[in-house]
């Protein structure tokens, strides 16, 4: 009866941090482990990486060009 109880009360607690959860992490927690999602996140965060290096290129490109502008005058 006392093992039951236990098992219970750990369960129970189980339930009650996976309630307590923010609904991303739940999402976070069931999808992590289905090897499509996996593989479509890493895509996902593959093409954001690109497109902030793309930004961050022509960012530069224009502080060269500023740069090489005022270093003329």
């Amino acid at each position: 009866m006392l093992n039951r109880a236990t098992e219970d009360a750990a369960a129970f607690k189980d339930l009650l941090t996976k309630i307590q959860r923010s609904p991303a992490e739940r999402i976070r927690a069931a999808c992590s482990t289905d090897p499509e999602i996996l593989a479509w996140n890493a895509e996902v965060d593959r093409k954001k990486a690109e497109k902030a290096l793309r930004k961050v290129e022509a960012q530069m490109a224009r502080l060269r060009d500023e740069v090489q502008k005022e270093s003329q005058r």
